[in-house]
């Protein structure tokens, strides 16, 4: 799916050199405070003379986009519970990238969440609910297919391929 949405949005907005980096957010325990996204980001993406002239005064997002930090970036990120998902919509909802170019965001929330963040989600956030567009047919199909038991043994390698460049 991620290298998918990477050939699409390089295909639809012309970007030669566009990475999708899947990030697997640690569940933060009970007692502590949401992650912070902006930390993160300029922990994981900044060079370090570019973090270090991150002053408190300047705006996060503003300064990620000038720097960037993001240049020609899917961010795709999963794992995370639903304290952290409300911070990462919270800060995505408020994203000042001016093109595509500038970063872009995959959240991908727990169910159990989904509902609850229609209050946090602006115009620049898009909700998409997994089961609207994958039904446990296709997956089943996908896993009876590139399983060393199936009898499509012989179009195995066809549907291996599909389905790795579509997951």
């Amino acid at each position: 799916m991620r290298s998918f949405s990477s050939e699409t949005v390089a295909g639809r907005y012309g970007l030669e050199r566009l990475s999708v980096d899947p990030v697997m957010l640690a569940p933060t325990p009970p007692d502590a405070p949401a992650q912070a996204p902006f930390q993160f980001l300029l922990e994981r993406y900044a060079l370090r003379d570019v973090a270090l002239r991150y002053r408190e005064s300047m705006d996060p997002q503003e300064f990620l986009v000038e720097q960037g930090v993001l240049k020609n970036r899917i961010v795709w990120l999963k794992g995370a519970d639903e304290k952290d998902v409300r911070s990462w919509v919270a800060f995505l909802s408020t994203w000042k990238a001016r093109s595509q170019t500038d970063g872009l965001f995959v959240c991908e929330v727990p169910a159990s969440a989904a509902g609850s963040l229609a209050s946090v989600v602006r115009d620049n956030v898009e909700l998409i609910d997994y089961d609207e567009f994958v039904s446990d047919y296709s997956v089943s199909l996908s896993s009876t297919a590139c399983s060393s038991t199936s009898a499509l043994r012989a179009g195995r390698p066809i549907w291996s391929s599909a389905t790795s460049r579509r997951c």
